[in-house]
């Protein structure tokens, strides 16, 4: 008999067995591992919860909710939540499994009151059809570079990249993992100037960042790269790694208006980096995460598309409660 649980705290024994059954996986979503739920349930403005489907006391099926919120008077009235991917399932009976995971997680809203979830696929799934008008479906653009050697993947690329590569190399920009706390809170500043003043998006606190770096050496789930100049941070990635399947591309910044004018490219060489460490570590695929709504013009789209890779249509699978606030919300987003 299938059951499915919903937890916020997880014991020793949790941990154990959901890292047992994620090891023998090999799709496994780092979005769905034990170092996620620890770094956002480390920081301030997230919660973290998991949907364990249960066989016989093993586990079958998993899936890890995010919820986030504003900090500060109304966090109790912006709560919304985000969901990276598929549930990860071991059963030839994956459609059914995936339905009971999230007819639990659809009650698990409801009863929590958020504002709204989000599943983020890499494709299309027929089972949100199920649901009726419950789900608003939008289209979404993904950039993927299958790796295919260092020869094709660098011919791939456009020449102002190649180009800008080279000369960042040439002027003395390195790249380097970041091997301390110091330097992921100077990544972030770069970063969070980026969000405030040109992406103008919510950007989770430090305190998420610091505890992904932690899981990371821990988990071996992924990695920051620094791009470094002068021995100082001028910029950098952050890679999850979902096991040897898929680098993921998740935040990039540098200081490129400052050192433009040296010939040093920090975005260009943070991307190409991630990308050279999907080659060196045999990695199968490098996942740019997003390339925006194919109806609106996104200048980040433009960039990420001059390294090559194919495009692909994802789609988010949004739901909202049938509640007074979510029916305003659902007009607006």
């Amino acid at each position: 008999m299938h059951v499915v649980k919903a937890i916020n705290d997880l014991t020793s024994f949790d941990i154990n067995k959901i890292n047992n059954f994620l090891s023998y996986i090999s799709h496994n979503n780092v979005f769905h591992s034990i170092s996620h739920y620890y770094a956002a349930k480390d920081c301030p403005t997230t919660n973290p919860t998991y949907f364990l489907l249960y066989d016989n006391n093993r586990i079958k099926a998993l899936q890890l909710l995010v919820t986030h919120n504003s900090a500060g008077l109304f966090k109790n009235m912006t709560r919304r939540a985000v969901i990276y991917g598929p549930p990860v399932i071991d059963s030839k009976n994956s459609n059914d499994l995936s339905v009971k995971i999230i007819s639990s997680t659809i009650n698990y809203i409801n009863n929590n009151r958020l504002l709204f979830t989000q599943f983020r696929y890499n494709k299309s799934s027929e089972i949100f059809d199920l649901y009726n008008d419950s789900f608003v479906h939008k289209n979404y653009l993904n950039l993927i570079i299958e790796n295919r050697g260092a020869s094709k993947i660098w011919k791939a690329l456009s020449r102002s990249k190649k180009w800008q590569i080279r000369k960042s190399i040439k002027t003395g920009a390195t790249l380097k993992e970041a091997q301390s706390e110091e330097e992921i809170m100077q990544w972030y500043t770069i970063l969070h100037r980026l969000y405030k003043t040109k992406i103008l998006k919510p950007l989770p606190p430090l305190d998420f960042f610091i505890s992904l770096y932690q899981q990371f050496k821990k988990y071996s789930s992924g990695l920051f790269l620094l791009v470094m100049y002068n021995k100082k941070v001028i910029g950098g990635i952050l890679l999850p790694q979902s096991s040897n399947e898929v680098l993921h591309e998740w935040y990039i910044c540098g200081q490129d208006k400052t050192y433009k004018e040296k010939n040093i490219y920090p975005s260009v060489l943070a991307t190409w980096g991630g990308i050279d460490y999907m080659i060196q570590n045999n990695i199968n695929s490098f996942d740019f995460m997003g390339l925006g709504n194919p109806d609106r013009e996104y200048g980040v789209r433009d960039f990420k598309m001059r390294f090559g890779g194919e495009v692909i249509q994802t789609m988010r699978y949004t739901y909202y409660p049938n509640d007074k606030k979510s029916k305003i919300l659902r007009k607006f987003l």
